[in-house]
């Protein structure tokens, strides 16, 4: 449960409302704000003091900016739709080792 919360959050989803069931079977269900984001998002690099770090950013990101004395680049998502994101998550082995059966409804 924690995990799945944690990375839609991580992945930019913002969640509304959460919660599990346990009779025989366990039910977790999640309410996302909203179904589909931006395809683009932007990462917060590190302050300009750290020239190291700010070289070293600018090597991973190719479109970067300054604002505030800060570095920041702009990416494209891997996923833009929850549910597309739900899909890939629930295949991913932490899940998978961990349950019988997946549903995503």
């Amino acid at each position: 449960f924690e995990y799945i919360k944690q990375e839609l959050t991580s992945h930019g989803f913002k969640i509304r409302g959460a919660g599990w069931e346990w009779n025989h079977d366990a039910y977790l269900w999640f309410r996302l704000s909203k179904d589909r984001l931006d395809r683009t998002m932007i990462i917060e690099g590190p302050h300009l003091i750290r020239e190291k770090y700010v070289k070293d950013f600018r090597k991973k990101h190719r479109r970067t900016f300054i604002r505030n004395k800060r570095i920041y680049a702009t990416t494209s998502r891997k996923f833009i739709s929850s549910r597309h994101f739900a899909r890939y998550l629930l295949t991913r082995p932490y899940i998978t080792e961990r349950t019988r059966k997946v549903e995503l409804l």
